[in-house]
């Protein structure tokens, strides 16, 4: 899709521009999007050797020790897993799979699991998440700005949807 999205932009701009613009327009995209591929290609990866090594497992064996609510835990782990490795989807998707054997033994809606998945995988977004620098970096933020126009608002949304889903579960 961004190969595609270069050679568009490449046909549209050459009638209009000089080639040594176009190579410098595309000189700083590159710088700016680069980071960002880096990253998220590097959370994707650490998320694979995650599921690899068997964490969910181990993860599941610990909860079976702690009495937690379902909901509380899978927003736990998706936000360690978010912290650690930057990916929320990969964060989502790990989570929710870690928590499929648990659901036989809950009576909470599976919808609500999900919901806290993706609830927890908006916490701690900070410089290894890929959303984190195409805010910055789009912006023209140093990384101070990005935790301010980011990562607070991410976690406060957190919070507050970890509490709504709580309130969910009472009606569902």
């Amino acid at each position: 899709a961004m190969l595609a999205g270069l050679l568009v932009s490449v046909a549209i701009a050459l009638p209009r521009m000089k080639l040594k613009e176009v190579e410098g327009e595309i000189n700083k995209a590159l710088t700016s999007v680069g980071t960002v591929l880096f990253i998220t290609g590097t959370g994707a990866a650490l998320g694979a050797v995650i599921q690899a090594c068997g964490v969910g497992d181990a993860l599941l064996k610990v909860v079976e020790g702690v009495n937690m609510p379902p909901i509380l835990f899978a927003w736990l782990v998706a936000a360690l897993l978010k912290v650690a490795q930057g990916s929320g989807t990969v964060a989502m998707i790990t989570t929710v799979g870690m928590m499929v054997p648990m659901m036989a033994g809950i009576t909470v809606n599976p919808v609500l699991i999900a919901l806290a998945a993706f609830s927890g995988t908006l916490m701690g977004a900070h410089v290894n998440d890929s959303a984190f620098w195409i805010t910055a970096k789009m912006s023209n933020m140093n990384t101070a700005g990005g935790f301010r126009a980011y990562t607070i608002p991410c976690a406060i949304n957190a919070v507050v949807s970890l509490v709504l889903i709580f309130i969910a579960s009472l009606f569902i």
